[in-house]
């Protein structure tokens, strides 16, 4: 904070002679000055923040829109997703709960990423569909 060289005044019931009074006409003149170039500063950073905030996000979409394209999922067949699709739905007679098949589809999304197994293969039975 600055310093005032009339900050006496602030707490004395005196009133301020010419040349006090211009002081604090000076004062509050350069304040307002320095105000506004910080206003100024501020206003620049933030449009400064913004613009990178969307280069940014363009930046993390576009490398995610290219890391799909190389996922480990990509490499397998159509005719294998297609059957781990088929097997993750439940059989004729169960309900979604029994088996999760509600999630079956985010879960063989998600495979791509390592982050999530596939739902649990059956070899046996007849799939609803």
């Amino acid at each position: 904070m600055h310093m005032s060289p009339v900050e006496h005044l602030f707490s004395s019931d005196e009133v301020l002679t010419n040349a006090e009074s211009e002081i604090v006409h000076a004062i509050l003149s350069d304040a307002a000055k320095e105000l506004a170039d910080i206003d100024a500063q501020l206003e620049e950073t933030r449009a400064n923040l913004a613009r990178l905030s969307c280069v940014q996000d363009s930046l993390k979409s576009l490398m995610a829109h290219h890391r799909s394209l190389i996922a480990p999922i990509q490499l397998l067949p159509t005719e294998i997703l297609s059957e781990i699709f088929i097997l993750c739905l439940p059989m004729i007679g169960e309900t979604p709960t029994e088996t999760g098949a509600l999630r079956a589809p985010l879960l063989l999304a998600q495979a791509g990423d390592g982050e999530a197994s596939l739902c649990p293969l059956r070899s046996s039975g007849t799939r609803s569909f």
